[in-house]
Formats: structure tokens, sequence, C-alpha cells
């Protein structure tokens, strides 16, 4: 198997080198795949050093050199991908040694777990140490639990998947900036038959700072459980139905504001 590793990269000075060091280091990747997405430090920089020291790395960058989100970059990227696989890292996470140690089983795509490594200890809320699925899914049952089970989720940066796979469903959604990789995920587990990695151990590492915390990415949410309550391509059962309206409503600014009013409204009542 060879593996082509795309990483979008934006404003990531600080981590970059670790990132693409952890990807170089491993012999299955025939390709290194960097966008830089309007970088306005030395992001591309160190980008253009990188690919001096290491043949397999190729940089793009949007037509007009601006700023398109993951979602853009990415899809970008797969239009150039030479391998046969595709696997994705974000600018400042890092792959472990083990991550491309993948089971002798048949299947579209492989998903394992990654740990967390905080930067603050103020943000250990802010994300779990530990993200992934542990139990043993099997393929046809993935998608089911996976839209089901509200803890249930593995990252991107685990996910080993066939590039025709992903250009089949027509990439990530570029109208979400938030949910766009679970958005995928789903997609491709309702479709394609993903299988575990080694689920004891994390494969990648996440770094989580101030600017990637959990809280700083819910203003925009409920734009991805928007579209699954409206979308009629996937089926859902009613578990999952009303799983992913109760996220919608509770994370929909104009559904906030109204349950606060009543809230206030019956607390002034109250004290009456």
């Amino acid at each position: 198997m060879q593996v082509s590793v795309i990483i979008p990269v934006y404003n990531a000075e600080q981590w970059l080198q670790r990132s693409i060091s952890s990807v170089s280091s491993h012999d299955r990747v025939r390709q290194i795949i960097l966008i830089d997405d309007g970088s306005t430090d030395q992001s591309l920089a160190i980008m253009r050093r990188a690919a001096e020291q290491d043949a397999r790395i190729l940089i793009l960058q949007h037509p007009d050199k601006g700023n398109h989100g993951r979602s853009a970059s990415r899809n970008l990227a797969i239009q150039h991908v030479t391998s046969e696989w595709v696997a994705f890292l974000d600018a400042d996470d890092y792959y472990l040694e083990n991550r491309f140690e993948l089971p002798d089983v048949d299947a579209d795509g492989y998903y394992g777990i990654i740990q967390s490594n905080y930067t603050d200890a103020s943000l250990q809320d802010s994300m779990s140490d530990h993200t992934g699925i542990t139990d043993k899914i099997k393929p046809d049952e993935l998608y089911t639990y996976l839209t089901e089970q509200g803890s249930a989720y593995f990252s991107l940066i685990s996910l080993t998947i066939k590039k025709e796979v992903i250009l089949s469903l027509g990439g990530f959604d570029e109208s979400l900036s938030v949910g766009e990789d679970t958005d995928l995920i789903w997609r491709l587990a309702h479709q394609y038959r993903l299988s575990p990695m080694n689920i004891s151990a994390p494969i990648a590492i996440r770094t989580v700072h101030s600017q990637n915390s959990y809280s700083q990415k819910n203003n925009n949410r409920y734009l991805f459980y928007r579209k699954w309550c409206h979308q009629k391509e996937y089926p859902l059962s009613t578990k999952a139905k009303k799983r992913i309206v109760d996220a919608y409503r509770y994370y929909a600014p104009w559904y906030r504001k109204v349950s606060l009013y009543v809230k206030k409204i019956f607390s002034d009542s109250s004290q009456r």
C-alpha cells in the first residue's frame, strides 16, 4: 500500500515542521501534499524548505492564493493525489510510528484512535484525552452506530481511505466550516466498508491549543446538524433522527436565544 497524505496549512508556523516530519518518516507515504490556505505567517516558507529536502512533497495554493477553509483545501489536494490511498493530517497535529500499521482485512478504509496533547492545562476540558471508537464495530453496522451514539466518533486524521471512494462522494462539503469531517465520515460509513485498526493504542497526536479548542468551534456547528436534519439521501433510524434534531436545537443560535428567553420568563414568573 502506498499513501498520499494531505495537510491543509493556515498560519501553522509553530507546529508545521513537526507535522511534516512525522509524515515523511513513514515508508508507505508516497506523496505529501501541503496546501497553503492563504497563510500570513512563515508557513509557506517552511513548506518550501521542506520540499527542497523531500521530493515527495507537493505544495499547492488556491488560484487566488486566498483563504478558503479546510474543506476546499482538502478537495483541491485530492485532485492531485497520485496514490490509491489517502490519509489526512492537520498542520498542528502529528503521526506516531504505528500510524500505518493496518489490519489484514479487506476494506475501503481503516480508522483508529488518537490522543490529545494540551498546550495549556486550562484546555483539558475542551476535548477528550482520546478520540476514537474502542468497541469492535462491524463495517455494516458502523453508520448506524455513528449516527445514533452521541459519543461515537473517530478523527479524520486516523482515517486511511481509497482515493476513488472519496471522489465518488464528491469530497468534503465546502459549505460546512465545522463538522465537515464528521459529515464525510458518516457518508463514507453508509456507502463503504470501514474497518478498525488497533483500537488499544493511539496512532496520532492532536495538539489542543487556544485556536482549535472545542469552544472556538461551536458557533457554526448547528449548520452540520441542520444539513443532516434535512438531507434525504442517507436514511436515519428514529434514534439517530432524534439525536440529530436535539443537537441542532442545542447549537442553533436562534433556538438558544428562544430557550434563554423562555427560561427567563419562567424564572421571573416564579419569583413573583
